[in-house]
């Protein structure tokens, strides 16, 4: 079925919202331009005396009917002004606070002064509100929603900018400064407005608001497409730290319930940082706070370096209290930074929690545990961890354990629940650290970390292995256009709604056959799990979805799950399936598709589906790529460790190693555990916009686990580059490249600057690079002459070159004709037997033949007595045209004139 609507339409239609207005119901325009208080406010451009308003306070003290819009001008913006409503609307006919003219333009901008006691819009008692498509910032709170009567419903935000919102920490301000103790009292307006913490959005409560276990301030609430950066909380609904019912036994957790939370893009919340927060003893706690919620659904959600400044009670991205049947579902919770504060985690259930899943999520990169379940306020009665269940999650290289179980005091109800199904790699550390009534099910260990769809998505195919695909014609192709705003890949710019896939969601084409896929390309041979929960996005309406796995090895294309047929996916099912698999074996360049179609009716309606596969290798056998770290998460260095002077910063897919001495060097995470034989290759993408250009990687095995400068390679990079270039070290030319490889040592440059790292990658084979010219010395010298103080013997595949004296050096054959351009690296594997360095080459062209200093290049090789391999970057100013003849120096320091340098081959290559 074919559906005729616009693309704002199919948004609504997208968000499973209707925004309905009464035809009675009016609307109110205000603009910062072209304006007049004077004006009714029923326009929205000025015309014969009517127009919009100026001041958002011409709403304060105004009665709002059910179906009115408030409406600001896009491109607008406000300064200290605070909006007051009082007002409610109807189910049919909810009040809209929201935007109007051109989309090109900014959304309307709300602004405060920096008060700790500021609130931008507030709400008192509200029912049945639309706010969507705002920005809001600088204030102790951006839009606050305050209950001090029961029985409200039908809430919803969507599409809000939130930032720097801070002020209030705990109750806490600079002028109530803490620590949270009795000795400090609260800010008495932080106090009266229950605002515990500053936060862009705020859902809270009169403290002295009774109510029992089956009452409700507020239910039907929905957050969706908020992003929250440098606030102390993005989203906070927290009734001045949680509130109890009168009900015995009970937590309060039915204060606020059904809250739905999609599309979050929560980051870099430090809104405490500043010198005068922590001087206070105010810090940044988290960034999703839940206090006495029940029925709770966090779905396609980003949650990076949050909590991101020390607080002297702990941080976590998200911390719940006095909360029940919360679901965490297919969402990021990666990079709670090292603030040197307790927890550092990336979810903390702080206090009387029941029934919280996390399911198939990534969890990674936190300096503490990836999930913290406390049990530490024995105290009170209340208190109570019951029901966890964390399962199918990809855990990945957190700073302490991936699950952490802390206990303290004595606590009326002993910790439950169920971790099961979960990949996690977590060099030093173990899945749980602690204990409890927990039940452990097929948890996998990994010796490397897996590919979460969500975390390795993005704006080019094949990127972190993966792909995104459509079928036409029963054939699957690579959907052809990526929208960088929206985040998604599509298929027809006329309908890009349709045959499209995102960051976390799916969505079919209107037709029976018009699937799309999520597509994983092996990198390697070997055995794999996978992991996702499948479940509906969009519950409008619809037919529903159908499901399935798919490996396609060459032609051949088998179902992997279900066993037969497809799964269909009811259109309301937003609680899903788990699609987990073990022990699939894959060949490299093996693709595994997870598809999706319409229903059986071929109606596409409302099937946008949420499905964020992990893949992860069990096992490895090689002729692929063992590691790959890409450094795509921002903040998340993948394990790897800055060790000797040199700083690392992860941003945009790119670490930036700052180099402050003549020795920097950081290592991979330890214990890597891969065959040397099978994946001989490392490749290392980078721009070196250092003046230096030698770099170096070291290695050890599980044999020999002593860093040395016999298990090191060498290589020369373009020294200011203006741009990336891959090198391919062949590890493999190293003899000591053996065994079972432990742990890598990068240097990236011998000198200060910054070398910009786009990946380290460890692989098997893939595109080798070409010669221009190969010298093996299988059994001559291959047209190499001896030139001066120097003997040439080969043997064995060897050339022998023995000293006679100083300024050693020999001459390769004359006229080789290379293309500099295309040729820009010499190879060379030797072993130097002298207990002098420095090594050079000279090089001649066509348009220049005299040997000279500028056209030469000095190396140090390892004085040692191993073989190793030499990458040289040869290319620059004067490696140009066509070289025409090489001479190679087998020592160049005075004062070194006996000894022998054995010669395995002399390249001369693309890379």
């Amino acid at each position: 079925m074919v559906r005729k609507l616009g693309f704002a339409c199919f948004l609504f239609l997208l968000l499973g919202i209707a925004y309905a207005t009464a035809a009675s119901a009016a609307s109110y325009y205000i603009s910062s331009t072209g304006c007049s208080d004077s004006y009714a406010g029923t326009a929205g451009a000025a015309a014969g005396g009517n127009g919009p308003w100026c001041s958002l306070t011409k709403v304060n003290g105004k009665t709002f009917a059910a179906g009115d819009q408030i409406l600001l001008n896009r491109g607008s913006s406000w300064s200290g002004q605070q909006m007051v409503f009082t007002n409610s609307g109807t189910s049919g006919n909810p009040i809209t606070l929201a935007d109007y003219g051109s989309s090109s333009s900014a959304r309307p901008k709300i602004i405060g002064g920096g008060g700790a006691g500021e609130r931008m819009v507030k709400l008192t008692n509200p029912s049945y509100w639309n706010v969507r498509n705002l920005e809001v910032s600088n204030a102790g709170v951006g839009i606050y929603v305050y209950y001090s009567t029961l029985s409200h419903e039908g809430l919803n935000f969507e599409n809000i900018y939130v930032h720097d919102i801070r002020g209030i920490w705990a109750g806490h301000t600079t002028a109530y400064p803490g620590p949270l103790d009795a000795s400090h009292p609260f800010d008495p307006t932080a106090q009266g407005d229950a605002v515990f913490m500053s936060a862009g959005i705020l859902l809270t409560g009169n403290p002295a608001l009774s109510f029992t276990d089956s009452q409700y301030a507020a239910r039907n609430i929905s957050f969706i497409a908020i992003e929250g950066t440098h606030n102390v909380d993005s989203v906070s609904i927290d009734p001045w730290n949680g509130l109890d019912s009168t009900t015995a036994g009970s937590n309060g957790n039915s204060f606020f319930q059904n809250i739905t939370l999609k599309d979050l893009y929560l980051h870099d919340d430090d809104g405490h940082s500043g010198a005068a927060y922590q001087s206070a003893i105010m810090g940044c706690s988290d960034s999703l706070r839940f206090s006495s919620v029940r029925n709770v659904l966090v779905l396609n959600s980003t949650l990076n370096n949050e909590a991101s400044c020390h607080t002297s009670l702990g941080t976590a991205a998200i911390i719940l209290q006095r909360a029940k049947d919360v679901r965490i579902v297919n969402t990021l919770l990666t990079n709670v930074p090292n603030t040197s504060s307790p927890d550092q985690t990336a979810m903390d259930q702080e206090f009387s929690t029941e029934n919280v899943t996390v399911s198939h999520s990534y969890i990674a990169g936190n300096a503490g545990p990836g999930l913290e379940i406390l049990n530490i306020h024995g105290e009170d009665p209340d208190d109570r961890s019951i029901n966890t269940v964390y399962t199918g999650n990809l855990f990945s290289q957190n700073g302490d354990s991936s699950i952490k179980r802390l206990a303290g005091g004595t606590t009326p109800v002993s910790a439950t629940g169920t971790f099961s199904h979960n990949l996690y790699y977590e060099p030093g550390h173990g899945l749980l650290n602690g204990s409890g009534t927990f039940t452990l099910t097929n948890n996998i260990s990994l010796s490397q970390t897996g590919y979460y769809a969500a975390a390795g998505f993005g704006g080019t195919q094949g990127s972190n292995q993966w792909l995104y695909q459509y079928k036409s014609g029963g054939a699957w192709t690579n959907l052809p256009s990526y929208d960088a705003a929206n985040k998604w890949w599509y298929q027809n710019a006329a309908t890009p709604w349709l045959q499209r896939v995102g960051k976390f969601d799916m969505h079919p084409g209107n037709c029976a056959a018009c699937d799309v896929a999520r597509v994983w390309k092996a990198p390697s041979s070997g055995t794999v799990s996978l992991r996702g929960q499948l479940l509906k996005w969009d519950i409008g309406g619809g037919d529903g979805i159908m499901a399935r796995i798919t490996k396609q090895s060459g032609g051949t294309v088998t179902q992997l799950w279900p066993s037969t047929g497809d799964y269909a996916l009811g259109a309301a099912d937003q609680v899903g399936t788990a699609t987990d698999l073990d022990n699939v074996t894959v060949a490299a360049d093996d693709l595994i598709r997870f598809e999706i179609g319409s229903g059986t009716s071929g109606n596409e309606s409302y099937d946008n589906t949420s499905w964020v596969p992990s893949v992860a290798y069990t096992t490895i056998s090689g002729g692929g790529t063992a590691f790959d770290w890409g450094f795509n998460t921002a903040g998340n260095t993948d394990g790897w460790s800055a060790i000797n002077q040199v700083t690392q910063s992860v941003s945009g897919g790119i670490n930036a190693l700052t180099s402050s001495g003549g020795d920097p060097y950081l290592f991979s995470p330890d214990n890597l555990n891969f065959s040397a034989s099978s994946f001989p290759y490392v490749r290392i993408r980078l721009q070196n916009t250092a003046a230096g250009g030698e770099g170096r990687l070291y290695f050890t095995t599980t044999a020999d686990t002593s860093w040395s400068e016999a298990k090191r390679v060498t290589f020369y990079t373009i020294p200011s580059a203006s741009g990336y270039t891959e090198y391919v070290l062949n590890m493999g030319a190293n003899a000591r490249w053996s065994g079972t490889i432990k742990q890598l040592r990068f240097d990236p440059i011998s000198a200060t600057g910054t070398v910009n790292v786009d990946y380290i990658r460890v692989t098997g084979g893939g595109s080798s690079p070409s010669f221009a010219a190969d010298y093996n010395f299988g059994s001559s010298a291959e047209g190499w002459t001896v030139g001066h103080t120097v003997t040439q013997s080969v043997s064995g595949g060897i050339n022998t070159l023995t000293l006679l004296g100083n300024d050693a050096y020999i001459y390769s054959p004359d006229n080789l004709g290379i293309n500099a351009s295309t040729y820009t690296y010499i190879r060379i594997r030797l072993k130097n037997n002298t207990g002098a360095e420095p090594v050079k080459f000279y090089y001649t062209t066509t348009a220049d033949t005299s040997w000279s200093e500028a056209k030469s290049l000095t190396f140090l090789s390892s004085a040692n007595g191993d073989y190793a391999e030499y990458l040289l970057y040869v290319g620059g100013t004067n490696w140009s045209g066509t070289i025409k003849q090489l001479r190679f120096d087998p020592i160049d320091e005075p004062g070194t004139s006996i000894g022998t340098v054995d010669v395995d081959y002399i390249r001369v290559s693309d890379r």
